[in-house]
């Protein structure tokens, strides 16, 4: 192997080490084994390689420290040692490879401090210190003069990221997620990523005049020093997940920003920016202007001056932006001021922000300013198209659409609001039933009836009709409702919107709609009888509260009737009910032994030489210490009863009418009368028992 110069064994099967004989292949320029399946340590011997450039060991499973010969490699350019197992720290040696520019060692286990050495890496450009176990500070890469990409994605790196030296000219990107960094030091970027830090109080992003997308979700951040000013080249900016109470007043010019995160903070204070005439609503489809209560004198005022109306945010080019789970605490007119300016803006995701009051015309109407200016008296609405806007889990009361011109729309979310009216121009329900993908959604509004609001909807297409038991905050399923109503393609309402049309009681329950209580005990419904009103049993059948069907009653059982009485000849016979349900009877033809000249229930009489089996049972009073004889089928512990013939006929005289108790004759006594009482004997178990002669 003493020419080899290039080595390319990637994306095999191999298993096993490194092979040694690799470090006598002194002119080899490029070895490329990743994903190849070789375990174990890197050998030493590597570091014999004096030419070589590129060291590609990717994606294998080796694992064990680095070896300190791999400083040795002069002419590296590229180090790829990701996704390993290695571990340790990195050598001090490797600060010595002055020609590298790219190192990755994502995924591995490699831990310590960054040797001071690293400083040497003066050509680096690209360095990947991701999912490792490393800890200290990032000071050793302050002199890192070509870096372009850093990436130290660690959770363990703390203290200021070292980017804030005048040095690092070059630096582009910097991804530093789920770190302890608690200082912000940056020059020349235009992709930071400092999400899940210590990031804490005020930051100064007026230090980033190049930066186009910052990541600082889930950090500690309150607010903004020089007043938040942004950079005009950002276009993403991800600020959910910290502590801020506010926008600041340079947040109204934004004007390349595209994508604005801020839910999850603490937000309680909405900016009026945009405000417009209270009370001043135009609706150009129909040419009527609306003046509600105390709004001319505000309109007059707008006519004349364009420049008294507040100026609304310059966010242009803003598409999406995301305040959900903010105490906002602000009518929903107020919330859409700064909002309804914006032409682009195609989502809105606002859920839980504690946003209330009717949603009407005056929160879409919006001047063109410019147009106002040049032309007296005329009010020109700004349009947009394809809106999404989440506003569920708050409390609006009312939506009246009408001054809505952006048709179509594409979603809208008012799941769980307070609202009980909704009114829309039919052209805006057609665009969400008909076009693909477009649904409003009103669930979870306990007050919005169909009798309440002149909203109009028609299901054209409803598939999948399901009926769903709904449950009561104790688990309790008293009603069930036609749930018809897609995700898509529609829009979307639950059972509450028309209740007594979609909801019905459940078997065993009675009323109207949702509206629905047990049936007492004696009456019962189901399915096949309705559930409106609960029917009452017949006067031979019985039925416990929340009954599906009635039970026959002892001595009946069922038949062509519902209940029919048993004849003579037969026996009641208990069958248990299902899922802990009321036994119920049958009648049986009757058993040898039994007396069945009248139907037998609870009480079977015997005939004589026959003996019916009993058992002792604890007192039912607690206060007696007592037990009492009852035969098994009196007592319930047999379906039937249990009957056999006495070995000596004579002895068994039948049971007693009343308690169904065995009598045996005289002289006898225990099971089947075959013991003879104290006093009286017998020779043989064929005879019977005689009283003993006296002495």
């Amino acid at each position: 192997m003493d020419s080899l110069q290039w080595l390319d064994v990637s994306s095999n099967n191999f298993s096993g080490p490194l092979p040694v004989s690799l470090g006598n292949a002194g002119d080899l320029r490029a070895l490329e084994m990743h994903n190849s399946g070789f375990s174990g340590t890197i050998p030493s011997q590597l570091g014999q390689l004096a030419e070589l450039w590129s060291l590609d060991l990717a994606n294998n499973q080796l694992s064990g420290a680095l070896p300190v010969t791999l400083g040795g490699l002069k002419s590296m350019e590229e180090l790829h040692l990701e996704n390993n197992n290695l571990s340790g720290p990195i050598p001090a040696e490797l600060g010595k490879l002055a020609k590298l520019r790219k190192a990755d060692f994502y995924d591995n286990r490699l831990s310590g401090n960054l040797p001071d050495t690293l400083s040497g890496w003066k050509s680096v450009e690209t360095l990947d210190l991701d999912n490792n176990k490393f800890t200290g500070t990032l000071k050793p890469l302050s002199n890192l003069t070509s870096l372009r990409q850093l990436r130290v994605a660690n959770k363990s790196f703390e203290g200021h990221l070292p980017v804030g030296f005048q040095t690092l000219k070059r630096l582009t990107e910097i991804y530093a997620a789920n770190n302890r960094h608690s200082g912000l030091r940056y020059h020349s970027l235009r992709r930071l990523d400092l999400s899940s830090n210590r990031l804490n109080g005020s930051i100064d992003l007026s230090a980033f005049p190049n930066l186009e997308r910052i990541v600082l979700y889930k950090n500690r951040i309150t607010g903004f020093a020089d007043n938040g000013s942004i950079p005009e080249s950002l276009v993403y900016l991800n600020l959910s997940g910290n502590l801020l109470s506010a926008l600041p007043e340079s947040f109204r010019s934004m004007p390349k920003l595209e994508v604005l995160a801020l839910a999850n903070n603490r937000i309680s204070k909405w900016p009026d920016w945009g405000s417009t005439s209270e009370g001043v609503c135009y609706m150009p489809h129909t040419g009527i202007l609306t003046i509600r209560k105390g709004g001319f004198d505000g309109l007059v005022r707008t006519l004349s001056d364009a420049s008294l109306l507040p100026p609304p945010p310059d966010w242009g080019s803003l598409q999406q932006l995301d305040v959900s789970n903010n105490p906002i605490h602000v009518d929903v007119i107020g919330f859409f001021m700064p909002l309804k300016w914006q032409s682009n803006l195609d989502v809105l995701l606002a859920s839980n922000c504690s946003i209330h009051g009717e949603l009407h015309c005056e929160a879409f109407f919006a001047v063109d300013r410019e147009a106002l200016a040049l032309t007296a008296n005329t009010l020109t609405p700004l349009t947009v198209d394809n809106l999404r806007f989440i506003l569920s889990d708050n409390n609006i009361s009312s939506i009246d659409l009408y001054g809505l011109m952006r048709s179509p729309l594409f979603q809208v979310d008012f799941d769980n609001n307070s609202l009980v009216r909704v009114a829309a121009p039919s052209d805006l329900w057609k665009s969400l039933t008909v076009q693909p993908y477009r649904n409003a959604r009103l669930t979870n509004n306990p007050d919005l009836r169909s009798g309440q609001t002149p909203i109009c909807i028609s299901f054209p297409d409803i598939k999948d009709i399901k009926n769903l038991p709904h449950a009561l905050d104790n688990g309790e399923e008293r009603f069930e409702c036609t749930e018809f109503c897609s995700v898509f393609n529609q829009v979307e309402v639950d059972y509450i919107f028309a209740s007594d049309a979609l909801c019905r009681c459940l078997p065993g329950y009675e009323g109207i709609g949702i509206n629905c209580t047990k049936c007492p005990a004696g009456t019962y419904s189901n399915r096949q009888v309705k559930t409106q009103t609960c029917k009452q049993c017949p006067d031979d059948a019985g039925s416990d509260e929340g009954s599906t069907t009635c039970y026959c009653r002892l001595g009946h059982q069922r038949g062509d009737e519902p209940c029919e009485p048993c004849t003579a000849g037969s026996v009641g016979v208990r069958k248990s009910g299902r899922s802990g349900g009321r036994d119920t009877w049958i009648c049986q033809d009757c058993l040898p032994g039994l007396n069945c000249s009248v139907p037998i229930n609870y009480n079977a009489s015997v005939l004589p030489g026959f003996f019916q089996l009993t058992v002792q049972l604890e007192s039912d009073r607690p206060s007696h210490n007592t037990t009492r004889e009852v035969t098994t089928y009196g007592a319930g512990l047999t379906l039937l009863p249990i009957v056999m013939r006495c070995p000596l006929s004579s002895a068994c005289k039948g049971t007693n009418k009343t308690d169904g108790l065995n009598i045996c004759s005289e002289g006898h006594e225990g099971f089947v009368c075959s013991r003879c009482k104290a006093g009286f004997s017998r020779q043989t178990p064929q005879q019977p028992c005689v009283r003993c002669a006296p002495l």
